[in-house]
C-alpha cells in the first residue's frame, strides 16, 4: 500500500522552512533535499544570507548566470570577506560588486569587511542599486568609496566602521567622482558611522571627510551610530552638532566613546594636574571640552540609548582617567528624554599590551567600573519612570579573523564572576527597584 503524502499549502512549507531556519540551518539543509516540492522553500532560507571569501567573487559570479540556474532570485544578503591582509588576493573591483549586484535581483544588503581591498575601474557609473551597505574593515581610496556610496546609495541603512583610505593608484588618480547628494541619501533610516582612518601617506583630510558624509544624512533617520573621539575637541563638536540639527526622529542612538582607546593619561590625577582645563556639572569633573547637547531637546524622540565606554585594569588601586568616560556617559544619560525606555552600557576591555588581563581574568573590584559613582547613577536613572531596562554588555572590537559586521552588540557573555562581584557591591548599594532594571548580555 503506497502512502501519499498529506498536501501542504505553500504557506505553510514557507512556515516550517522558516522556523528550521531560525533554530536548525543542517535540518533547513536536509528539508531541501527531501523533494522538489520541499527544495523550493527551503532554498529560499538556505540561501537568503550568504557569505563568501574574496577570492570566489568570480566563481559565484559564473555559477549564477548558468543557463540552469535558478539560484540567484533567493540571495537578498550577501557578505564578502578577506582572510590575511589587504594583498591582491583579497582585492576587489567596484565593477566587480557592481556586476555581482545587477545579478541578483533581490539584494537587499551588501556588506564587505575583513581586510578588503576596493579599488575604482575606469568605468564610473550613473545608474543605482539601492542597498544597504556595511564596509567594516577594509582598505580603500576616496574614489573607490565615493564611486560605492553613489552607486548603492538609495538603501535603507548605511554602515561604515574601520574603513581605512589610501592614496588611489597612480593610473586611476585621474577618474572623475562621480557627485555625493543628500537628495540621493534620503531613503537611509539606520546609520552607523564608525572610525574612518588613513594608510601610511593618504593626503585625505580625514576631518573634511567625515562632515562631508555626515552632512549626506537625512534628517529623518530613526536609529544612528557614532565614534566619538573624545580626546579630539572636533569630534566632541562633530557630534552635538549632527544631534543638534539632525536627531530630532531618532529613537535609537549608539555613542561609541571606547573605540578611539587611547586614555589621555594612566593616572586621573596626573591628567588634571597638567593643567587642562575641567568642568563638573555634578557628575564629576570632565575636561570642559566635552561640553554634549542635551539629548532631551536635540532627540525627544528616543527610546534606547546604547554607550560604550572602556574599561581598564587599575593597578594599585589608583584611578585611571578611563573613569573620565564613565561620567561623560552619566551626563549623556542624565539629559536624555524622561520617555526613554532601554539604556545599553558596552564595556570594552582595554588591551594595551598582551600582558593586560582578558575580560575573563578581570575583577570588577580591581577595574574602572568599581570606581563609579553608582549612587549617582542611582539617583539619574530613578528619574526615568519609563526605564525598562539597564543593560550591560560585552564589547569587543573586530579582530582580523572575525567575519561579522555588525557593532554595537554583544558577540560574547560578560564573564559569570564579573557579574557576580557586580551584584554584590553596586546591588547592595542602589535602590532595589533599579537594580531590578539591570540585565547583563
Amino acid at each position: 500500500m503506497t502512502l501519499t503524502p498529506p498536501f501542504l499549502p505553500p504557506e505553510l512549507k514557507a512556515s516550517i522552512a522558516a522556523d528550521c531556519f531560525d533554530h536548525d540551518k543542517a535540518i533547513l539543509g536536509s528539508l531541501s533535499q527531501v523533494s522538489r516540492e520541499w527544495r523550493f522553500p527551503a532554498q529560499a532560507f538556505l540561501l537568503r544570507k550568504i557569505c563568501i571569501p574574496i577570492i570566489k567573487i568570480q566563481t559565484l559570479q559564473e555559477a549564477l548566470l548558468l543557463p540552469c540556474s535558478s539560484l540567484s532570485v533567493y540571495i537578498t544578503e550577501i557578505g564578502v570577506y578577506g582572510d590575511r591582509d589587504f594583498s591582491e588576493n583579497n582585492q576587489v573591483s567596484t565593477s566587480q560588486l557592481v556586476a555581482l549586484a545587477t545579478i541578483l535581483p533581490n539584494l537587499r544588503c551588501l556588506a564587505l569587511y575583513g581586510e578588503v581591498r576596493i579599488i575604482v575601474d575606469k568605468d564610473v557609473y550613473k545608474s543605482r542599486s539601492p542597498l544597504t551597505l556595511a564596509l567594516t574593515g577594509i582598505l580603500t581610496d576616496i574614489q573607490s568609496l565615493t564611486v560605492l556610496l553613489s552607486h548603492f546609495s538609495g538603501g535603507s541603512q548605511l554602515m561604515l566602521d574601520g574603513v581605512m583610505l589610501s592614496n588611489p593608484a597612480s593610473n586611476m588618480a585621474d577618474i572623475p567622482s562621480p557627485p555625493l547628494e543628500p537628495e540621493d541619501f534620503l531613503a537611509l533610516k539606520r546609520v552607523y558611522f564608525g572610525m574612518l582612518l588613513k594608510h601610511m601617506s593618504c593626503t585625505v583630510s580625514l576631518s573634511c571627510l567625515y562632515d562631508q558624509l555626515l552632512g549626506l544624512f537625512p534628517h529623518t533617520l530613526s536609529s544612528f551610530g557614532m565614534a566619538i573621539d573624545l580626546s579630539y575637541e572636533r569630534g566632541v563638536v562633530r557630534m552635538n552638532d549632527f544631534l543638534r540639527t539632525k536627531a530630532r526622529h531618532l529613537k535609537d542612538l549608539q555613542l561609541d566613546f571606547a573605540t578611539p582607546i587611547t586614555i589621555f593619561g594612566e593616572d586621573l590625577w596626573d591628567f588634571i594636574d597638567d593643567g587642562m582645563d575641567t568642568m563638573d556639572h555634578g557628575f564629576g569633573r570632565i575636561p570642559t571640552s566635552w561640553r554634549a547637547v542635551s539629548l532631551s531637546e536635540s532627540c525627544p524622540a528616543l527610546q534606547v540609548l546604547t554607550i560604550a565606554i572602556t574599561v581598564k585594569k587599575e593597578f594599585q588601586h589608583a584611578c585611571s582617567s578611563a573613569i573620565l568616560y564613565w561620567r561623560f556617559a552619566l551626563q549623556m544619560v542624565a539629559s536624555s528624554p524622561r520617555t526613554i525606555k532601554s539604556i545599553r552600557i558596552g564595556l570594552y576591555v582595554d588591551k594595551v599590551s598582551g600582558a593586560d588581563p582578558e575580560f575573563e581574568d578581570m575583577s570588577y573590584k580591581d577595574c574602572t567600573m568599581n570606581g563609579v559613582d553608582w549612587r549617582k547613577w542611582d539617583e539619574v536613572l530613578g528619574g526615568f519612570e519609563h526605564l525598562e531596562e539597564l543593560v550591560f554588555f560585552r564589547m569587543e572590537h573586530r579582530r582580523r579573523d572575525q567575519r561579522h559586521y555588525e557593532p554595537m552588540i554583544s558577540h560574547n557573555p560578560v564573564p559569570e564572576g564579573f557579574i557576580q562581584e557586580m551584584r554584590a557591591i553596586v546591588g547592595e548599594g542602589s535602590s532595589i527597584s533599579l537594580w531590578q532594571l539591570v540585565r547583563f548580555a
